[in-house]
């Protein structure tokens, strides 16, 4: 199964399972995080601090 197979109307979705950072729970699935990906990737996205700093704007670099 992958990312795109979940059907979002059933299963509340991390915007950034499809496009993640290199920090993201996701793609180091090992017995450390998966307890992480299950809540925060598959659910709870919104409390997670990889995504909550994500959402944070970036500083205009000029």
């Amino acid at each position: 199964m992958t990312p795109a197979d979940i059907n979002s109307t059933k299963v509340k979705v991390c915007p950034l399972v499809n496009n993640p950072r290199r920090d993201c729970y996701c793609l180091d699935m090992t017995s450390r995080n998966i307890e992480k990906v299950v809540r925060y990737c598959s659910g709870d996205y919104e409390q997670c601090a990889i995504y909550i700093k994500s959402r944070k704007p970036r500083p205009h670099i000029e």
